[in-house]
């Protein structure tokens, strides 16, 4: 199933977003363009809101100690592992958390960067959300 381009009266997938609509990630970014449909498909079917709130949550516990990918994969063993690991990415370039400087030896032996919540986190979860922009009408003719 292939899903439309979008219009140009859509809101800009690289605005920053609401607090209320800041989890989540458009699903026009989570696939190649031209890709197989199977992939557009699955895209489109998962939940990244419910993801990144739930990675955030999660990072969140471990407060200024912070944790590494595998400490989330061992909280979150039921998920499949790259519904884990590719939030932080999202999440970091919302600025709600924070990824090094420092560094942990993980289970295969290699080094990950320690992520935290941001200082700005607090701040742009409580942010207003923009007022509604008016929809344009089509001209008729």
């Amino acid at each position: 199933m292939r899903h439309r381009p979008p219009d140009d009266d859509e809101p800009d997938l690289f605005a920053m977003p609401s607090a209320e609509s800041l989890f989540g990630t458009d699903p026009r970014l989570l696939h190649r363009a031209g890709g197989p449909e199977t992939s557009e498909d699955a895209a489109y079917g998962v939940d990244t809101s419910k993801l990144e709130r739930q990675m955030f949550n999660a990072i969140c516990t471990y407060g200024r100690n912070g944790c590494i990918a595998d400490d989330l994969l061992d909280d979150h063993s039921y998920l499949p592992y790259s519904s884990v690991t590719a939030r932080p990415s999202a999440l970091e370039r919302k600025n709600l958390i924070v990824r090094g400087p420092d560094k942990r030896v993980g289970k295969a032996g290699k080094e990950q960067f320690v992520m935290r919540k941001s200082a700005y986190a607090d701040a742009i979860l409580a942010r207003p959300p923009p007022p509604k922009k008016p929809r344009k009408k089509k001209a008729t003719q």
